[in-house]
């Protein structure tokens, strides 16, 4: 089986920036209907906006784990595939299997920093913009760099 072509790391480096200032960009406009008042003509019912709030903030733990089995499951195709990785990271190529992951978990936490902007937009609790926050953290944190990719297939091969 031939694997996947590797992508230039600048292109998920884009990737992962336009998520999170997505997510941030609409965390800021929920915010200021939020607070606005704009959604006054029909109110929502404040206790979805509560139990949203709340399901959002459940949400990493239920997705965690997604992650992890994924994760372990990718970094197993990339180990077989080391000396290619290697010689892509060289290049700046983001080789197929960690370009999967960081969309992977770039999605994972965008969901739940977009739920976390809902709640705020139907004029929920304004603590879950801590969650939309900690959501566009998590996305920043799957930014790679060249060093992060060698030093990966590097530990692949100990």
């Amino acid at each position: 089986m031939q694997p996947a072509p590797a992508q230039a790391l600048r292109v998920s480096q884009t990737v992962v920036v336009a998520l999170a200032l997505g997510s941030a960009v609409f965390g800021a406009l929920g915010a200021y209907v939020n607070l606005t008042g704009g959604l006054d003509q029909a109110p929502p019912n404040a206790d979805v906006g509560r139990m949203l709030a709340w399901v959002a903030l459940g949400m990493p733990v239920m997705l965690l784990p997604v992650y992890f089995v994924m994760r372990t499951a990718l970094l197993k195709q990339l180990r077989a595939m080391r000396e290619l990785a290697a010689e892509q990271a060289r290049q700046d190529l983001h080789p197929a299997p960690l370009r999967t992951l960081t969309i992977l978990g770039c999605a994972l936490a965008e969901g739940v920093a977009l739920l976390a902007g809902v709640v705020v937009l139907l004029g929920g609790p304004l603590w879950a913009l801590g969650v939309l926050g900690a959501g566009v953290l998590a996305i920043l944190a799957q930014f790679p760099t060249r060093a992060q990719v060698e030093n990966l297939v590097k530990d692949l091969a100990l």
